[in-house]
């Protein structure tokens, strides 16, 4: 048998890395972090444990990737990200309302199971770094459009828009198809439209 290329043990290698975060994603917001062992994820993920140690140092090292991946996979969504580029910051937030919503809805699966993992206890001291890098960030790309938009305290004005647009997910994630979505976007971004609108008027 002729040996592996260097394109194919990557290919080998990169499935081995999903099939372990899949499993640890799965087991972690089943049965809790504290109660899940690597022995039980390797034979969820039907591997040896040794390979799972071949790519992770530990179990607090597979949480913060299984977060750091989850993040990047909802929020690098091409949708989420081509609004940024638009040179009019009202096009921006709409861009960011349309993006939430579609993320909201086809996401939802994995956004419930991510979220019974970060209210677990013990979970948000260990991956503390990563989230707060990651959180941090989008904070500042809210806070540059509220900025652009002409709010006076664009950072006060991005954390209360993150709060409710948090909120909206988490009724939305608990209640499914009765909480109106749709709607409740569609309010939020005339709301946001008008207010924007009058503080154009007040300066001209």
């Amino acid at each position: 048998m002729a040996p592996k290329s260097k394109e194919q043990i990557e290919v080998i290698r990169d499935k081995s890395i999903k099939k372990i975060l899949d499993s640890a994603l799965d087991l972690f917001s089943k049965n809790g972090y504290s109660h899940t062992s690597m022995n039980e994820i390797a034979k969820n993920a039907k591997i040896s444990k040794g390979l799972i140690y071949n790519y992770f140092t530990s179990k607090e090292e597979l949480l913060s990737k299984v977060i750091r991946s989850g993040l990047e996979s909802l929020f690098s969504e091409e949708e989420f990200m081509t609004f940024l580029s638009l040179p009019d910051p009202k096009d921006r937030f709409i861009g960011i309302m349309d993006a939430t919503y579609k993320i909201t809805t086809a996401k939802s699966e994995f956004l419930m199971v991510y979220m019974s993992l970060m209210f677990q206890p013990g979970i948000t001291k260990i991956i503390k770094e990563d989230f707060k890098e990651f959180t941090d960030s989008l904070f500042q790309m809210m806070k540059t459009i509220f900025e652009d938009l002409g709010y006076k305290d664009s950072e006060k004005e991005s954390k209360v828009f993150a709060a409710m647009l948090d909120g909206v997910q988490l009724h939305y994630l608990t209640t499914s198809e009765q909480y109106p979505l749709k709607e409740i976007m569609n309010f939020i971004t005339q709301k946001y439209l008008k207010e924007i609108d009058l503080m154009v008027n007040n300066r001209s």
